[in-house]
C-alpha cells in the first residue's frame, strides 16, 4: 500500500474539500484532528483519523509517521484575536519539526497574497516557520481580487487565482558562507 498523505487542518473549510478530492483521486489520507469525534462528523468514517495537536505538539510525530507528504492547513484565527499570528507561527514550527523527525519528505502550504492585514501577515509568518524548520515546502498563494475581498479569500476559493511558489529549500549554513 502507498503511504498516506497527512492533512493537518482537515476539518477546516479548505481541509474538508482537499480530503474529499484526495479520496476521490484514490489517495490514502490521514487526517490530523484535535478531536476524533468532530473529525468523524466532518470527514465521515472512510478517512483515517489521527489525533494530534499542532499547537502543543501532542501526537504529531506519531500521526505523521509513515507519511511522505503532509499538507499544513491549520488556521488559528477563529476564536482568537490577539496573538493568533504568533500562535499560528509557533504551531507551524512545531508541525515542521515533527514532520522532519517523522520522515515527511515534503510539506504543502496554502497562504494568501495581498496587503499587510494581520491575517495575511500571519500567513507569511506561518510559511516562514514551515520553511525554516521542516522538510522542503511547496507553497501556494491565493490572491484576493481586492482589499474588500481579502477576508473572503477562503470562503470562495474556486473563484480566486492561486500562484504556486517555487519550491523552498533551506540552504545549509556552510553553503551560505561559501558563497
Amino acid at each position: 500500500p502507498t503511504a498516506p498523505v497527512a492533512v493537518a487542518g482537515a476539518t477546516g473549510f479548505i481541509g474538508r474539500r482537499l480530503v474529499a478530492r484526495l479520496r476521490r483521486d484514490g489517495v490514502a489520507v490521514r487526517a490530523l484532528v484535535r478531536d476524533r469525534e468532530r473529525g468523524r462528523e466532518a470527514l465521515g468514517d472512510r478517512v483515517e483519523l489521527a489525533v494530534a495537536d499542532a499547537e502543543s505538539g501532542d501526537g504529531l510525530e506519531e500521526a505523521l509517521e509513515g507519511c511522505r507528504h503532509a499538507f499544513f492547513l491549520v488556521h488559528l484565527m477563529a476564536g482568537a484575536n490577539e496573538g493568533y499570528a504568533e500562535r499560528e507561527s509557533a504551531s507551524a514550527a512545531t508541525f515542521a519539526k515533527a514532520a522532519a523527525a517523522s520522515g515527511v519528505e515534503r510539506v504543502t502550504y496554502l497562504g494568501g497574497l495581498g496587503g499587510n492585514s494581520p491575517h495575511l501577515t500571519s500567513r507569511r509568518m506561518t510559511a516562514e516557520a514551515l520553511r525554516e524548520h521542516g522538510p522542503p515546502l511547496a507553497e501556494f498563494w491565493g490572491a484576493p481580487q481586492d482589499a474588500e475581498e481579502e477576508s473572503m479569500i477562503f470562503q470562495r476559493p474556486a473563484r480566486r487565482p492561486a500562484i504556486p511558489a517555487i519550491e523552498s529549500r533551506r540552504v545549509p549554513e556552510e553553503k551560505k558562507l561559501a558563497g
